[in-house]
């Protein structure tokens, strides 16, 4: 494996023509040292990484119409950190992909108050971040809204491709379609957030539609367009990641929340910015962990309910039944909250999703391959960028 440090060395010897390095070895260098940076080598104590290489891509990021309109669609898909100078991040906040914790993961590193990043110490639900109005400065795309469409463009451009020389790290976190719209659907469609034709989806997706039969709707329209709840639609078509992922300093695995997010924030500000921002200061007695500790421990003690969640045991959420898996989908029994449309169940929903996902692979693979073929280009995307995944290993 040719680490970091051999790479950079490598290369600057190349530009300064003590070695001979063809194209090819140049990009493998290039593709071998990013994928050093993001995945492999970890950061000596307080020192964050501070060399990074592209993959072997043009320079300079040049969208396409249809690039384009996949980030500006959803203005609140982009988060940007812009407190610290030296510490600058655009996260690309894809929806079922711990969104909730990222969001507040990033208001903390932006240097908020804890009644706005740790909501559960004040008797919130951690997915109340999504309901506090001070996330907005956080959104990329809306800081000015005065500027015309094609300026935005190439502001846009220039700080995911790093031309703009304002030395923002850039990331995102994949996870697994399969996984992702089976979370999609117990949390929105059971919960009847589309009930209605054209609210999320230009189909209406009743709450008692089955998991097959839902499947079959995304079949017959699609996953990919504009104007799809960004909850189902492919992550692949959103922040314009078909264009843009080349440009992530940074992609992480959704499998490994806790590692992953250690390594982007380390990126970010260093190895003990890390700890400070993950390890301490979460949960009612703010001594808990973000992704250490499951988001219903960090609730414990809440009052008040919000919202559906991607991840954590939550009493009384509505169900697959995995014993029919494969078959016939029911509902199980749910228990929806007086207050709020927060709902919860006995078992982590994460923990459930991939028990599902197992019954699936097991009893229906036909249902499995269609839902890997609605979200190819995604698969392409993990195959790609997460080495050692792919649509197989589900």
């Amino acid at each position: 494996m040719l680490t970091l440090s051999r790479a950079t060395s490598l290369l600057a010897l190349a530009m300064a023509g003590c070695v001979l390095v063809s194209a090819g070895e140049e990009a493998l260098v290039l593709m071998q040292a990013r994928a050093s940076l993001v995945h492999g080598d970890a950061a000596k104590e307080d020192e964050r990484p501070h060399f990074e290489f592209p993959d072997a891509v043009p320079k300079k990021l040049e969208l396409s119409q249809t690039g384009w309109a996949s980030v500006s669609a959803y203005k609140y898909l982009m988060l940007d950190t812009h407190a610290d100078p030296s510490r600058k991040l655009l996260f690309c906040m894809i929806p079922k992909n711990a969104c909730t914790e990222f969001l507040s993961l990033i208001l903390r590193m932006d240097g908020f108050t804890d009644q706005h990043w740790n909501p559960t110490a004040y008797g919130d639900l951690q997915a109340a971040v999504h309901g506090d109005e001070t996330r907005e400065s956080m959104f990329w795309l809306q800081h000015d809204m005065t500027l015309e469409e094609n300026v935005r463009k190439l502001e846009f451009e220039s700080r995911m491709d790093g031309t703009d020389g304002s030395g923002y790290q850039r990331a995102v976190f994949l996870r697994d379609p399969v996984h992702r719209l089976l979370s999609a659907y117990t949390t929105k469609v059971q919960t009847g957030m589309y009930k209605e034709a054209n609210k999320g989806y230009p189909v209406a997706l009743p709450e008692t539609i089955s998991f097959e039969a839902f499947v079959d709707i995304l079949d017959e329209h699609g996953v990919t367009f504009t104007g799809i709840d960004p909850h189902i639609r492919a992550q692949s078509e959103l922040c314009g990641l078909n264009e843009t992922l080349p440009y992530m300093s940074f992609v992480g695995d959704f499998d490994k929340l806790d590692e992953d997010a250690r390594r982007m924030v380390t990126l970010v500000g260093g190895s003990r910015f890390a700890s400070e921002m993950l390890d301490d200061g979460w949960g009612p007695n703010r001594t808990q962990s973000l992704f250490g500790v499951p988001r219903n421990v960090r609730e414990a003690g809440a009052t008040r309910g919000f919202m559906p969640v991607t991840e954590g045991n939550i009493a009384g959420i509505t169900a697959l039944n995995v014993n029919s898996v494969g078959a016939t989908y029911v509902r199980e029994e749910a228990v929806l909250e007086t207050e709020g449309s927060y709902y919860s169940n006995t078992r982590s929903e994460q923990e459930f999703v991939e028990k599902t996902a197992n019954r699936l692979k097991r009893d229906n693979p036909e249902l499995v391959a269609r839902i890997q073929k609605l979200y190819a280009a995604d698969y392409a995307l993990i195959a790609k960028y997460l080495p050692g995944k792919s649509a197989a290993g589900l």
